[in-house]
């Protein structure tokens, strides 16, 4: 169903198969979602948000879908990769299925992560799972001509489409930059607020 189906193959394989799967590996493996053990290479690099008010030791770091490079590496933030409009489908009803999943008896409590930026500790989580949502980073843009609208000054409207995983500043980065591209006029704007890290779901949350 995703991309990165095989990750998550290899993910599993590479957890102690000796010892049982855990209550979040079965809801992982179950709706499709990569899966990272604290055992492995990726975690020391996934696990860590952006506050560091709080310490962020997840038991476990389950993924719809890991930013790939163009080069084939995986990595967390370094260059951004948008996800298609297909990987977003995908991955939005694998992480539906999760939290179905993690719903049912025995409970298994998560945290949601988008940039990590909660001070309050909501996206940091110790000796518990993170649901990272960092990959579902679509960002499309659809921009109406200035000469659509009936009024004395031309200006251009539309609309910005961003996953809960992009930040505040690849939103506004790519709007900006399209918008330029169809009129060196044009400014396209989002009211995100100052920070160009945090999370698009905080931003959601806290508006």
């Amino acid at each position: 169903m995703l991309p990165f189906a095989l990750l998550a193959v290899l993910s599993a394989a590479a957890d102690d198969l000796a010892a049982p799967l855990t209550s979040s590996q079965v809801c992982a493996y179950s709706a499709g979602l990569v899966h990272i053990s604290s055992s492995s290479p990726a975690y020391a690099v996934l696990r860590q948000s952006f506050s560091k008010f709080y310490p962020s030791w997840p038991l476990d770091i389950c993924l719809p879908r890991i930013p790939i490079l163009p080069d084939g590496a995986p990595v967390a933030s370094a260059r951004f990769v948008p996800a298609t409009r297909a990987q977003m489908d995908a991955a939005t009803i694998a992480v539906e299925e999760f939290v179905y999943r993690t719903g049912l008896p025995p409970l298994q409590p998560f945290v949601v992560r988008s940039g990590g930026h909660s001070n309050a500790g909501a996206s940091n989580s110790l000796a518990r799972t993170t649901l990272d949502v960092r990959g579902l980073n679509i960002i499309q843009t659809e921009f109406l001509n200035g000469s659509d609208f009936p009024t004395s000054v031309q200006w251009s409207a539309g609309r910005v489409v961003v996953g809960s995983g992009a930040t505040a500043g690849q939103a506004t980065f790519v709007t900006f930059s399209q918008s330029q591209s169809m009129d060196s006029l044009m400014a396209g704007a989002l009211p995100v607020g100052q920070k160009p890290t945090v999370g698009m779901a905080g931003e959601i949350v806290l508006s």
